[in-house]
Parts: C-alpha cells; sequence; structure tokens
C-alpha cells in the first residue's frame, strides 16, 4: 500500500491488486478507526476494476494515527490476516491558548500565563506573546517575546513604559518542515504599568516679586511616570 497525499484531515491511498487465490478478487472492503478506539469504521467498498485502486479518507482529526483495513473479497468471500495500514494525519493550526491572565509586577514589567489550546492539532513548538501600547499617539508598533518550551505557559514581560496601558494576547504554533503553524489569539487582556517616581520638571524660571519673596514657575515633567499630585518647593 502506498501513502500518496497526506494532510491533517485527509489521506489517499493507492495499492496493487494482491493474489487473488485462484478466483477473481470483486471489490474491496475499506474501515478504519483512530488508534485509540475500540472499533472500526466502515467507510465504503471498491470495486476492483483495475490493476491498482485509490480511497481517500476524510473528516479527520490533525495528527492522529489512524489503522486503515483493505480487505480483499472474491466469491470464495473476505481475505483473512491482511496487515492493516497505518497513518498518522499532518499537524494543523492549533486552537487559541486559553484563560490569558496579566497581573502588573513593576512599573516596567507584566507577567502573563495562560493554558494550553483545547485542541493543539500537533505538538506545540512555541507561545508567542504580543503586547502594544494601547491608543498610543502614532505609535502602533506590536512587540512580541517567544516563549520555545511547550510545557511552560507563562511569560515575564520586561521593560515597558511606566504607568501606560498595555493590550496583551497569546497565540500558539505547531511546527511544520520548513514554517510554524501559528493559531489564533487567546483572549486579549489590556494592563496598566504602575506608577513610579516622576523626572524632574522642566524650564524651571525664578523671579523676585518684592524685597521679600520670589516666584517660582516650571513645566511637568516630560515622564511623570503617573499622576503627579503636587509639587514640593523647597
Amino acid at each position: 500500500v502506498e501513502k500518496q497525499s497526506i494532510y491533517s484531515r485527509n489521506f489517499t491511498l493507492m495499492w496493487s491488486k494482491p493474489f487473488d487465490g485462484f478466483s477473481s478478487i470483486l471489490y474491496y472492503i475499506i474501515d478504519y478507526k483512530d488508534y485509540g478506539a475500540a472499533n472500526f469504521t466502515f467507510l465504503r467498498n471498491i470495486n476492483a476494476t483495475s490493476n491498482t485502486s485509490t480511497v481517500s479518507v476524510a473528516g479527520l482529526q490533525p495528527h492522529t494515527l489512524y489503522i486503515i483495513r483493505i480487505v480483499p473479497v472474491n466469491r470464495l468471500g473476505e481475505a483473512a490476516g491482511e496487515d492493516p495500514v497505518q497513518v498518522t494525519t499532518a499537524v494543523a493550526y492549533p486552537s487559541a491558548p486559553r484563560n490569558l491572565n496579566v497581573s502588573v509586577t513593576s512599573s516596567t514589567s507584566l507577567f502573563a500565563s495562560w493554558e494550553k489550546p483545547e485542541t493543539p492539532n500537533g505538538p506545540i513548538d512555541a507561545y508567542n506573546v504580543y503586547f502594544q501600547i494601547v491608543d498610543a499617539a502614532g505609535e502602533r508598533v506590536v512587540m512580541s517575546l517567544q516563549i520555545t518550551d511547550m510545557f511552560v505557559t507563562s511569560a515575564n514581560i520586561t521593560g515597558l513604559k511606566k504607568f501606560t496601558m498595555y493590550k496583551v494576547s497569546v497565540r500558539a504554533s505547531n511546527k511544520v518542515i520548513t514554517a510554524s503553524l501559528e493559531g489564533p489569539a487567546s483572549n486579549f487582556v489590556q494592563i496598566q504599568t504602575s506608577q513610579d517616581v516622576p523626572l524632574a520638571p522642566v524650564s524651571l524660571s525664578i523671579a523676585a516679586v518684592d524685597d521679600t519673596s520670589l516666584r517660582a514657575s516650571w513645566l511637568p515633567p516630560l515622564a511623570p511616570n503617573g499622576i503627579v499630585q503636587f509639587y514640593q518647593v523647597f
């Protein structure tokens, strides 16, 4: 039996007519099951009209081992002892990671954790964590970091701007021979990094009012890193 084309949800087999026991083969009985199933499922009968025959099996699950039986039948009955064929379907895009949770760990960092996809459709190759500033004027850059250990479902996101709103999501990917199949995004979480000490006010100016008083003026810090509550003059 030759495995001609194998995809994530279907495959095609081709075979040559075996020895017929001096009684012409009339047709083949095709049935299949996934490796963990107890019973086979009948697929179809295929007439033995030529020296080679093909069958396509569809409606399958990605990255799953299937057992296929091809049983020749002649006028004496079904052949016995035919070896089943094993086929593993190809990987596919994983579903989205579940239950993304993000917490603030400092003014410049966040901690994200999630659960693996409900249907990975293959071995998870990596998790890609995406984050970007929300409503930043003119800034639409999406940043990311990658977790390449399939058993790790958390990440520290560092180097962020202080007291800034971020939108965070995560995607899982499966690897094929030359590329990665990245699935859909998890739920999005918006969260703000915490406040921190502001930078110094700028453009300080001092002017005399009279013999006993001065007037001080300044501009707010370029990076307030939070909500400025008051200024202390000394």
